[in-house]
């Protein structure tokens, strides 16, 4: 297996002062300039496609523009990360039909755009009830979209580690059990071969993967491999994902109390807030409000005690980290600091 290329964008000459003044807004918002604090909100505007790419000739016209892909990758992580999902329903629909007309788009920087349309899904899926077969529909797009990335880049880690979680979950979903511990093996082995670094995801979503689980060893297992977040790869932050340590800590509350640990269940959550202070997290008020969800009256760990109801494999409910404002934890704040395209 191979490494991801990062290139960094070169301007050459035939740009438009449009494109030039772009290009140089862009380059600010990617280095974070020095007004830019830690923590402030980003919410960039929406990137406007190409003239080219519109109309019947799109087909024909439209070539790649690392001007406007870097701009949509910006507009992508303000809407995950401010948890503004009828904006990402739309950027969805905006950069897939892009997509469909772009020509002389790498492979590369196609799979990584289908990677955040599946992410993108995932997000619009959990907004909504599990068994509405209009959501279904979001769950199958986003598996539909992680394996196209994963064929066009089989060498991404980020994109692997989607992939293989989708599987997971499909497969525990309809019972496969064999098939989901084998993507988990995978998702496993994402780390091992790419390190705690580039690979963390591998090893921290399929730790996730594993105490939604409704067997209670497959849990421990999960938490143990977290390790209260002592890991590389659990508290590896990056600018898209600044504030992870908070999401992991509530996701290794929400383990902690299907294993009705409930002290280490505090403990994780006041790790989450204590990070979020000291660090300037913008939405901390989402920490008090997934313990809520987890632990008040009728809340979920009311339900694991009085339900038997599951998705497959999966014990039901699902907890808060999974629930409606799942990205904003890890993600608020993020944006992109490396240009990925050409």
């Amino acid at each position: 297996m191979g490494t991801t290329r990062h290139r960094t964008l070169s301007l050459s000459g035939g740009l438009s002062l449009w494109t030039q003044t772009s290009v140089l807004a862009l380059a600010l918002l990617a280095a974070g300039s020095p007004a830019r604090a830690e923590g402030e909100i980003f919410d960039p505007p929406a990137a406007q496609l190409p003239l080219t790419c519109i109309g019947p000739w799109a087909p024909f016209l439209c070539q790649s523009d690392p001007v406007f892909e870097f701009a949509l990758e910006q507009e992508y992580w303000g809407h995950l990360g401010n948890g503004q999902f009828d904006g990402l329903g739309g950027w969805i629909w905006k950069t897939k039909s892009y997509l469909v007309v772009v020509n002389g788009m790498s492979d590369r920087v196609r799979a990584r755009f289908e990677s955040f349309i599946a992410f993108g899904y995932v997000g619009q899926y959990v907004q909504g009830a599990i068994f509405d077969p209009f959501n279904l529909v979001n769950m199958l797009d986003a598996i539909f979209m992680s394996n196209a990335s994963q064929l066009h880049d089989p060498n991404s880690p980020n994109a692997l580690s989607l992939h293989n979680y989708l599987e997971a979950y499909l497969a525990f979903a309809v019972s496969d059990t064999a098939t989901g511990h084998a993507n988990i093996d995978d998702l496993y082995e994402i780390t091992e071969v790419y390190g705690p670094i580039a690979g963390s995801e591998g090893e921290v979503v399929g730790a996730m993967a594993q105490m939604l689980l409704v067997d209670d060893s497959q849990v421990a297992i999960g938490l143990a491999t977290l390790d209260d977040c002592q890991t590389v790869a659990c508290q590896r932050n990056s600018s898209v994902a600044p504030y992870k340590e908070v999401g992991m800590q509530i996701a290794i509350a929400e383990g902690y109390a299907r294993l009705g640990d409930y002290a280490s269940m505090e403990a994780a959550f006041d790790k989450a807030r204590a990070y979020a202070v000291a660090h300037n997290h913008p939405y901390p008020e989402l920490i008090d409000l997934q313990e809520a969800q987890l632990t008040g009256p009728g809340g979920v760990i009311e339900q694991w005690q009085t339900t038997t109801e599951t998705l497959g494999d999966i014990k039901l409910p699902l907890p808060p980290s999974a629930g409606a404002n799942a990205c904003q934890p890890c993600h608020a704040a993020g944006f992109q600091t490396i240009n990925h395209y050409d």
